[in-house]
């Protein structure tokens, strides 16, 4: 079986098993000394591979956290839209005629289409400049808005500045974490590149040892009972290729 044709967690968990099992067999350990492979090899060859996959954990928690600080954002985003624009339909009706001209370019300001983090700030510059005017508080008291209720909307549009501000600093970390993870992923196909390779010519007249690195070998008899194009399929895989998973791309 092809060790590196299948996506990392396929490679991680594959490579892990071949580390395992040569080192941990006498004949192939044998075989492969020749070359110098010893079990002081392997184990460097698991330290790579130990790298390999705490990079490929470290980049999926960030992902993940990332994406969970995406999700709150547009949450949060959401309600205080929809929040924003009941509240000022109301709020605008005791000012219709444009007696406080910058409450009313506030709320329309906000009340366009700005970008997410624009809108956010815009909706927070008319909440408080209207909880700053004891004359706009006193005209909109009639429909029971208190500094209260408007302070709580500011601090859900603060919340959500601070889930935007996680999300950009996780996407940072899950981006320098992916490099990271390439780079040990790289070395860890090299190494297993190397073996593989090196196996190949240790294991040439004990070709069913190749089947402890993962890569099926079937019989001559067999091969010819299956002289077909599935049969060609079927042997190619036999092939120790290297190719980079796809999701390193």
């Amino acid at each position: 079986m092809d060790l590196f044709g299948y996506g990392i967690s396929f490679f991680l968990e594959k490579s892990l098993i071949v580390l395992n099992g040569l080192k941990d067999d006498v004949e192939s350990l044998n075989l492969l000394s020749q070359f110098k492979f010893s079990a002081a090899t392997f184990d460097g060859y698991l330290n790579i591979h130990a790298l390999a996959q705490e990079m490929e954990s470290a980049q999926i928690k960030y992902h993940a956290d990332m994406n969970i600080a995406g999700v709150e954002f547009n949450t949060l985003y959401k309600q205080a839209r929809g929040v924003f624009t009941d509240y000022t339909n109301i709020i605008l009706l005791e000012f219709k005629n444009n007696e406080d001209n910058k409450l009313v370019t506030l709320a329309s300001d906000a009340t366009g289409e700005p970008k997410p983090i624009e809108w956010l700030k815009r909706a927070k510059e008319f909440y408080t400049y209207v909880i700053r005017t004891p004359k706009a508080m006193t005209r909109i008291d009639k429909y029971n808005f208190t500094t209260e209720i408007l302070q709580a909307e500011l601090d859900k549009i603060t919340a959500a500045e601070n889930a935007k501000s996680r999300y950009f600093i996780l996407k940072g970390k899950a981006e320098e974490s992916t490099n990271k993870r390439n780079a040990a992923l790289l070395k860890l196909k090299s190494v297993m590149h190397e073996l593989l390779t090196v196996a190949a010519v240790a294991f040439k007249e004990n070709k069913q040892f190749m089947e402890k690195c993962g890569i099926r070998v079937f019989s001559e008899g067999y091969k010819r009972a299956r002289a077909t194009t599935e049969t060609s399929r079927k042997t190619a895989k036999t092939k120790a290729t290297v190719e980079m998973p796809a999701d390193m791309e």
